[in-house]
């Protein structure tokens, strides 16, 4: 039994270095959630991340852009992607969406929107 515990240990494991996880998951804390049913069966979405330990640098950018993309998307839909570097002024959008105050603005480090058409736009420092 110890053995089998050990060798499915192992596997995941394995399997995690396999697929290239950078444990960039961990980095994004999601503070809020919206979603909007459209007419047209699909879904708008906005989603409000705190990114811990965020840094200027190319790799930071990589990991926000790349983890942007992997946000749920309908077609037909928007999706919005807001990032913060402070977690006291990371806005939970569960009820405002994209209107939430402006004193949350300055610490927006990125946005990402996946638009109907599905045409993707990245940016860094969105308000500033």
């Amino acid at each position: 039994m110890k053995i089998k515990v050990n060798l499915f240990l192992f596997s995941l494991i394995l399997l995690f270095i396999a697929c290239g996880c950078d444990g960039s998951s961990d980095e994004f804390e999601q503070v809020g959630y919206y979603k909007k049913k459209l007419i047209n069966g699909s879904n708008d979405r906005v989603f409000s991340f705190f990114i811990k330990n965020f840094s200027d640098d190319a790799t930071t950018w990589n990991k926000i852009e790349k983890f942007s993309k992997s946000q749920m998307y309908t077609s037909g839909g928007c999706t919005t992607v807001f990032f913060f570097n402070n977690r006291n002024y990371t806005p939970d959008v569960t009820f405002v969406a994209e209107q939430f105050d402006e004193k949350y603005d300055y610490y927006c480090v990125a946005a990402y929107w996946k638009y109907p058409s599905g045409i993707e736009k990245f940016s860094k420092y969105p308000f500033r």
